[in-house]
């Protein structure tokens, strides 16, 4: 007959003291607690070989009767049955975390998607915004051009105009004899 090791079901080592057990023992007892995780079987069966592990070796008597005699009334089956539901419970521990790792890594992955969506939305705006400026610039330049070439050829006109009636301004000093001509 096997015995069921009361060290493997707290995580300890058999050369532990016994502020080393009782850490161990509360540590696990509030992770397994079936006020915790509901009132599912597997845990309560885990929370209850726990505690059996801790009445032993809490008690330097039991303890030391256990090290040298163990627990006879054990056999191979029970102890197989029993290493099993711990290893399910285990199992079923870590699958939590698993899932709620998992759901975070989702929210993270949602959070990004969206800054995603919000930052390529925001791009196409000022891209939107970027052509309606170059638009702008270039019809405002053509208005700028062409204002100034109006103003240029309204000044060209205007001195035409003033050089036309001086020359005609001579032409009539120069036949009135009040000046010599110039060529």
């Amino acid at each position: 007959m096997i015995r069921k090791n009361y060290y493997q079901i707290l995580g300890v080592k058999s050369t532990v003291g016994q502020q080393e057990i009782k850490e161990a023992y509360r540590k696990l007892s509030k992770k397994i607690h079936p006020d915790v995780n509901g009132s599912d079987k597997y845990f309560e069966e885990y929370f209850k070989s726990i505690q059996e592990a801790y009445e032993v070796l809490s008690n330097d008597n039991s303890r030391r009767n256990y090290d040298l005699n163990g627990n006879g009334n054990v056999d191979n089956y029970e102890v197989e049955i029993s290493n099993l539901r711990q290893l399910n419970i285990e199992l079923k521990l870590k699958m939590q975390e698993v899932i709620v790792e998992r759901n975070s890594v989702k929210n993270e992955l949602k959070k990004l998607q969206e800054n995603h969506f919000e930052t390529k939305r925001k791009e196409g705006i000022l891209y939107n915004r970027i052509k309606e400026l170059e638009a702008n610039r270039k019809e405002t330049a053509t208005k700028v051009e062409s204002e100034e070439l109006k103003d240029l050829k309204f000044f060209l006109r205007s001195l035409f105009f003033v050089s036309l009636g001086l020359y005609f301004f001579h032409k009539a000093l120069v036949y009135y004899n009040v000046i010599k001509p110039l060529w």
